[in-house]
């Protein structure tokens, strides 16, 4: 049961890595071009090569000061809404080596993240929106202990 349960999680991480792979080089090569109208909101993707952390914001002010603190600024990796029913909240484990930032559209599971140790960011209020037809996907890193979810 257990070297199941090994190969289950190997083949997981290489279907993980395939998909990331392919989006990044769709990014890379420019194949996808995004831009937002007066509805809808850039969602900015900074890298810590120091971590192997993203970070994703729709503040320009943010995305700047983050860049400016020595994050590698990525570009846009979606558009969302302005607003929406599905708000996304970001919290913060400053307990993670270098510190980890969690993005979930669940106000209880940030709540309950919160009651653990992780601080709140931007005062409990949402980063950005869902919404759209187009999916946002995550990847997950089980061997990091920062940087462990890649959403694009």
């Amino acid at each position: 049961m257990i070297e199941k349960c090994k190969e289950w999680k190997k083949l997981n991480m290489k279907k993980g890595i395939i998909a990331f792979l392919t989006v990044l080089t769709i990014l890379l090569t420019g194949a996808v071009k995004v831009s937002a109208d007066s509805t809808q909101a850039e969602i900015y993707r900074l890298y810590n090569k120091n971590t192997g952390e993203h970070f994703y914001t729709s503040s320009a002010f943010e995305r700047d000061s983050v860049n400016k603190s020595g994050w590698s600024y990525e570009g846009v990796g979606w558009i969302a809404p302005k607003k929406s029913s599905t708000p996304i909240y970001r919290v913060f484990n400053p307990n993670a080596k270098g510190g980890d930032h969690y993005y979930t559209k669940s106000n209880y599971e940030a709540n309950q993240l919160v009651k653990k140790g992780r601080k709140w960011d931007n005062k409990g209020q949402p980063v950005f929106y869902s919404g759209g037809n187009i999916p946002v996907y995550v990847a997950f890193n089980p061997n990091a202990s920062s940087g462990s979810h890649n959403f694009t």
